[in-house]
């Protein structure tokens, strides 16, 4: 066998392998944690603050504090499933290294302890609000693997938010909701 065979197969191996880690913790979801992405907006504020446009940045930072803060609220209100705990966006390449030291509670104060960074090691899916991966993209509250990849079918992998589509576009809480919903209705079956 050639070496870009095996190569191939060794991609392959490792791509399956964390799908099905990321399907055994979607599936014991009620023993794995979900860590949620939240945005910072760092570009758009540096840019504006480059342009010499200090409050525009400031509007567009509290503006970005509250949507935060909104789905910090919602998911500490309305997810049941398992533990939630929140990191923001610039922190992403640290979480994929298996780096829990951002990771916080409810707010940025409640830092995780060791026992629970040490729960987290495998045994965690990101969600985020974004958008989706793959050819047609669309804004939703996407689920993913450790490594941040969108889950793949038969798992849950995303809730539209029909963002930007007026009286469609759902609130936070009820996009938290369905894919509570999904997950009990794919894992009851």
């Amino acid at each position: 066998m050639g070496m870009k065979k095996v190569f191939f197969f060794y991609i392959a191996f490792c791509i399956y392998n964390l799908n099905l880690s990321a399907q055994d913790a979607m599936k014991n979801l009620s023993e794995s944690m979900i860590l949620v992405r939240l945005q910072t907006n760092e570009k758009l504020i540096a840019h504006h603050i480059k342009q010499g446009n200090k409050k525009l940045a400031q509007i567009e930072q509290e503006k970005q504090k509250r949507k935060n803060q909104e789905i910090i609220n919602a998911f500490e209100s309305d997810w049941q499933l398992c533990p939630v705990y929140f990191f923001y966006s610039n922190h992403s390449q640290e979480i994929i290294d298996k780096n829990f030291n951002n990771v916080f509670k409810k707010n940025e104060r409640l830092k995780l302890n060791n026992q629970e960074k040490e729960q987290l090691k495998d045994n965690f899916l990101i969600v985020y609000f974004g958008p989706t991966q793959g050819k047609l993209k669309f804004n939703a509250l996407v689920v993913a693997n450790s490594r941040m990849k969108q889950l793949t079918k038969p798992s849950p992998r995303f809730v539209r938010t029909y963002k930007g589509l007026g009286f469609f576009q759902r609130k936070v809480k009820k996009i938290i909701n369905i894919l509570e919903r999904k997950i009990h209705w794919h894992y009851s079956k």
